[in-house]
């Protein structure tokens, strides 16, 4: 969803500006869902692998969140609140069998920093990276990622 935009790859690889409070900085990125811009530029990223979820700055989180909801529109799921530790799931006819919650539900894994405290920094936290190798290349201060098949073990 966070891009330097190049065809369908997004954010590989990014230079790591500095290591700030424990994450690593990467410099400003424009936020784009489903490939279209949310007209949020020049948003501050930092990389958390720590961090189950990823939070975006209010501005960003509320662009984001309205753009997501708009797509949803005439899909056959609905909102519900079972989940108490995500505050925005879906419900469909029949539980989704992938990324979902205990009680089958899709749930927005990206909640609003503003309100946790991180005021206008953006993390990218662990569940933004499932299905994902992840590429710390510290001499040249990078980071890098590509999909994977995390369920199977990379051969040696």
């Amino acid at each position: 969803m966070l891009a330097k935009h190049s065809g369908n790859h997004l954010l590989h690889p990014i230079f790591l500006v500095h290591n700030i409070n424990s994450w690593y900085k990467l410099g400003t990125a424009e936020l784009f869902l489903g490939g279209k811009t949310t007209r949020m530029k020049g948003l501050p990223i930092v990389f958390d692998s720590g961090s189950t979820y990823t939070y975006f700055s209010g501005e960003a989180y509320k662009a984001l969140y309205s753009m997501l909801m708009n797509d949803m529109k005439g899909k056959k799921v609905y909102i519900t609140n079972e989940d108490k530790s995500l505050p925005v799931c879906w419900k469909g006819s029949k539980p989704f069998k992938s990324i979902y919650d205990k009680n089958g539900n899709a749930c927005f894994g990206i909640l609003n920093g503003s309100e946790v405290g991180l005021g206008n920094i953006n993390v990218i936290g662990d569940i933004s990276f499932q299905d994902k190798i992840i590429i710390y290349d510290n001499e040249k201060q990078q980071i890098g990622w590509t999909p994977a098949n995390c369920n199977r073990l990379p051969k040696s």
